[in-house]
């Protein structure tokens, strides 16, 4: 990577995420029909390039603890073989805070990786409908195929607005503030794909709620179903 860098060729990344952990309405973007789209389409756009495409999967696909008992995994969305000029990394070559000097962009599809590469002013292009909504911190996004194509290539300028990482670390402090998280402890259920204990209550946290309430939860009530509020209320 670091040869190909050195003689002036350009490096990329695509950024896997776990298959089944996409919490959006609908797939898609303004250039692709879903994720596997554009991953091939990623792969095919270097073909025969001077771009090097590395492909970075999620680490948490080999996480039991988070991401068990996959039926699918990143690779498997992969058609065909891939080029001598796109390389597969390995789950654990390469921590993201690594990619500062190994890329020149970075591709996602949706993630929190678009947020953590503009803390590493690393300039990303966001391919899914709902990226730039869920992450607005002004990475690039894609007008149509070809334009993704030119910007993963670098026939196109990538460059990050000069305010992105500040952007970055606001949206991320906000999120992680007390205005966004609340205690919550009530109920304990698995994050696994497989069957393997039932979800069960903290009943003495039900009976404490029962007793004396919970500021907590009349937030989440007011913010999830404000109509319902007055009548829980009354």
């Amino acid at each position: 990577i670091l040869a190909w860098r050195a003689r002036g060729g350009r490096v990329a990344c695509a950024f896997g995420k776990v298959v089944c952990d996409s919490m959006v309405p609908m797939e898609g973007g303004p250039g692709h029909r879903n994720m596997a789209d554009w991953l091939n389409h990623s792969i095919e756009s270097v073909r025969g390039t001077d771009t090097l495409l590395l492909i970075k999967p999620h680490p948490h696909e080999l996480k039991n603890e988070i991401g068990s008992f996959l039926t699918e995994y990143f690779r498997d969305l992969i058609v065909g073989e891939l080029p001598d000029n796109v390389i597969y990394l390995g789950h654990d070559w390469f921590d993201l805070a690594d990619m500062k000097e190994l890329i020149d962009v970075g591709t996602v599809f949706n993630g929190t990786t678009s947020t953590e590469l503009a803390l590493l002013e690393i300039p990303g292009i966001l391919c899914s409908h709902f990226a730039p909504i869920d992450y607005p911190i002004g990475q690039i996004v894609p007008r149509d195929r070809d334009h993704f194509r030119r910007l993963l290539c670098g026939e196109e300028e990538t460059k990050l607005a000069p305010d992105v990482p500040l952007r970055a670390a606001t949206w991320m402090k906000y999120l992680s503030g007390n205005d966004r998280i609340r205690d919550y402890r009530y109920h304990s259920r698995q994050i696994t794909n497989k069957v393997v204990s039932p979800p069960y209550w903290f009943r003495e946290d039900m009976a404490e709620y029962i007793l004396n309430g919970d500021p907590n939860i009349d937030i989440i009530v007011d913010e999830l179903m404000p109509k319902r509020s007055d009548a829980r209320a009354s």
